[in-house]
């Protein structure tokens, strides 16, 4: 089964898009991959910028 991790840092992404976002990669990995859509499990994570940090600076 596959699994796609999607994740949003601080965004202002509404439901809406991302249940567009959702129907899209379930429908891309799908064809892509020969699995059923049932079996394309998408995920989102939301993380602060102070959660993350790049080249050894907090967000």
């Amino acid at each position: 089964m596959p699994t796609v991790t999607v994740d949003l840092l601080d965004s202002k992404v509404t439901l809406k898009q991302k249940r567009l976002l959702a129907e899209s990669l379930t429908e891309v990995v799908s064809e892509t991959l020969g699995y059923p859509s049932e079996r394309v499990t998408i995920v989102f994570r939301r993380s602060a910028k102070s959660d993350i940090a790049r080249g050894g600076r907090l967000g």
